[in-house]
Order: C-alpha cells, then structure tokens, then sequence
C-alpha cells in the first residue's frame, strides 16, 4: 500500500544511503479500495517525502489487469494517467507501465494480474 510504503520510505533509504536509484512499484492493490482521493493524497505524501533524498527517484506505474473486470483495469488506467502528470509537474521519474504491458497477455500469468517469467 502506498500508505505504509511512505511511511517506511526514509527509513528504507537512510539504511542504504549509498543508493543512487530509487525504483517505488505500489499502489495497485489500493485501487480495490475503490478511495481515489484517498489513494491521490497517499501518493502526494510519498513524492513530497521523496523529494528531500538525495537519490534519482523513479515512480512505477500501475499494470495493466488482464481479465479482472471493467471496473478495476478503468481505477487503474486513471491511475496511471494522474501519476504519470503528476510526475511530471513535480519532476520526478515515471515509468508508465501501462503503456508498456497493455496488451501483451502473453506476459501475465493466469490470474491476469501478477507478472509471468518471461
């Protein structure tokens, strides 16, 4: 969750402060909440908190869901299109995901939402 992944992020980053890059992938299971405001906020709190480190800062976007309804791949799909603005008003990296996986099933696993090895 965004949430605890903010909460933990400068703890995390003060145990490896030779770290140069700093890839965040969340936020995707907090789109079942169906709280987008909420999920807005939370991401604002970790970009705010971001960027005071001294490490090149990269947001991973959503992936898309293969098979898992209308309504979640559409939470997800806005997701990503606010984050990815987002990011770039405030200029900190994204990777949109989104665009890069969206019709490649070929590359999930049966549950349509977790990655496959290839």
């Amino acid at each position: 969750m965004v949430s605890d992944i903010s909460e933990k992020i400068l703890e995390i980053t003060a145990e490896h402060p030779t770290v140069k890059s700093l890839v965040i992938h969340t936020g995707a299971l907090d789109v079942v909440k169906q709280q987008s405001e909420v999920l807005k906020r939370d991401f604002n709190d970790l970009l705010n908190k971001v960027r005071c480190l001294n490490t090149e800062v990269f947001i991973s976007g959503p992936l898309p869901t293969v098979r898992r309804g209308a309504e979640r791949f559409i939470r997800l799909l806005m997701l990503n299109r606010w984050l990815k603005d987002t990011c770039a008003a405030q200029s900190v990296n994204f990777i949109d995901n989104f665009n890069i996986f969206w019709e490649r099933r070929h590359l999930f696993e049966a549950d349509g939402f977790c990655l496959n090895k290839s």
